[in-house]
Order: structure tokens, then C-alpha cells, then sequence
């Protein structure tokens, strides 16, 4: 996945140059707070999803479930205030989202 987010931001780099700015973080953007004269990229984290209710899950070799891959997760920190983070630990919450990709 490193290889893909740098694949992706040499690529459109090399269109827009200086103008490109990345933003690591998984939140949206506040639209008000973006240059319009500038270009974003916006790359999160993710990880191989194995789902371990599959009885063949625990039975795979660590290179089978890291090459053979069509499922990611990715977790979101969320308040119901709307925020990302919050001070108190109970109203804090995490969204898990689940990608499946062809492969």
C-alpha cells in the first residue's frame, strides 16, 4: 500500500507539481480552509482485512494473507458532536469501514 500511495502521489506530482498538496488524514476536508489554486490528494491508512469467522482464515500463511488480498478496513474516530476526537473517552467512537477491491 506504500508503493501504491507513493505511486499516486508521484503521479499527479508530476501534473501538478508544487500546486499538489497531500493530506494524511482520514477526515473530510473543510472545504473553506482549501485553496482553489491548489490540488489535494488525500491518501488514509488501510489494512488487509482477513475476516476471522472463515474457518480457512486461521489457516493461512502470513504470506497468502498479505498477497492475495480484495478486502481492507480502515477505522474513523468520530464524536456525535461531530468531531474526530473528544477529551471525555466515553463519547468517543470508531467507525470501521470495509473496502472490497477486484482483483
Amino acid at each position: 500500500l506504500f508503493e501504491f500511495s507513493n505511486n499516486l502521489q508521484t503521479f499527479w506530482s508530476a501534473k501538478f507539481g508544487n500546486d499538489l498538496l497531500l493530506i494524511k488524514d482520514s477526515a473530510v476536508p473543510e472545504k473553506s480552509k482549501l485553496d482553489p489554486k491548489k490540488a489535494y490528494l488525500q491518501i488514509t491508512f488501510v489494512e488487509p482485512f482477513i475476516n476471522q469467522q472463515n474457518e480457512t482464515a486461521n489457516k493461512l500463511s502470513f504470506f497468502e494473507k498479505h498477497t492475495i488480498i480484495s478486502q481492507f478496513v480502515f477505522d474513523t474516530p468520530f464524536t456525535k458532536t461531530g468531531k474526530a476526537h473528544s477529551e471525555d473517552v466515553a463519547a468517543q467512537f470508531k467507525r470501521r469501514t470495509i473496502i472490497t477491491v477486484e482483483n
